[in-house]
């Protein structure tokens, strides 16, 4: 990793996941451990807007599974359209 001129941060970071899998860490959780949200503001009522600040420290990681052939089909789900010719895809970039 520092060969390919990645920091420390990025080493340290990998190092430390590593060994909670190692040690037996799924980074999984059962549905039962999760709670639907009770209540959510509307957007409508939100005063403050985001910080344009906060979007250089957001992350979003996006895992995509299989190609669907247990739903019978040809190509990546994320190449489905979803609205006015645009795919999955084309919303997430």
């Amino acid at each position: 990793m520092r060969a390919e001129g990645l920091g420390d941060a990025a080493v340290e970071s990998f190092a430390r996941q590593y060994e909670r899998l190692r040690d037996g860490e799924t980074g999984t959780l059962a549905e039962s451990e999760i709670d639907p949200v009770a209540d959510l503001p509307d957007a409508e009522e939100l005063t403050e807007p985001a910080s344009a600040e906060l979007l250089d420290q957001a992350v979003v990681i996006k895992l995509n599974g299989g190609l669907g052939t247990s739903m019978c089909m040809t190509k990546a789900k994320s190449f489905l359209e979803v609205k006015d010719g645009r795919s999955f895809l084309d919303l997430i970039a």
